[in-house]
């Protein structure tokens, strides 16, 4: 599934898959995360977050405007969630004091979750508890994005309250230049491990 998305917030965000590793984090920044994408744990995060991300992939990265991309997250879900959980985006250019956020259904915002105690299921949400591969995929519309910095925050809560994940990105977005184009599996800084190919 495709989301078309009027901004690249609901863009950079999330997709998730988990292999049962315990969450690793860089001692020198503990909002690190392994994979090479600009998503970071949140100041927000905790380690009592319901889903424990371990490593964050983006396909392609660096991201450009009018790119198709995909988000995986790697993680394990502590406990199975029930529905009508939310996940909120807040985007902000540069050091503007405006930005646009929004919230939408957690399941809705998501193309799959893949968790291999689950099988013969499409979309695989809720989650159960336990590893799981979160993905999502969207586009950076070129009419809603001009060159320049930008910061996102994804905020994924259950309807009780209770924080799922919390990440958030600086990143400098332009377009592509013809020197710049290559294979995916030349593109520095994403992982390659077999799969297809988000502070204020």
């Amino acid at each position: 599934m495709l989301y078309t998305l009027p901004l690249i917030a609901q863009a950079v965000l999330a997709s998730t898959a988990a292999q049962g590793l315990l969450r690793q984090h860089d001692d020198s920044d503990p909002t690190s995360l392994p994979g090479g994408s600009p998503l970071t744990f949140c100041n927000d995060s905790r380690a009592t977050d319901l889903f424990f991300v371990h490593q964050i992939e983006l396909y392609p990265n660096p991201l450009h405007i009018d790119d198709i991309f995909e988000v995986h997250l790697y993680g394990t879900f502590l406990e199975a969630l029930t529905t009508d959980a939310s996940w909120t985006y807040f985007a902000r250019y540069s050091n503007s004091t405006e930005h646009e956020s929004g919230t939408m259904d957690f399941c809705k915002s998501l193309d799959s979750i893949d968790q291999p105690t689950r099988q013969h299921r499409t979309h695989g949400c809720p989650p159960e508890a336990g590893p799981a591969l979160v993905m999502m995929s969207a586009w950076v519309m070129p009419m809603f994005i001009v060159p320049g910095d930008y910061y996102f925050k994804f905020d994924a809560v259950t309807k009780e309250g209770a924080r799922i994940y919390c990440l958030d990105a600086h990143l400098y977005l332009d377009y592509k230049h013809e020197d710049q184009e290559q294979h995916p599996s030349q593109t520095s800084g994403v992982s390659q491990s077999g799969h297809a190919g988000k502070g204020e």
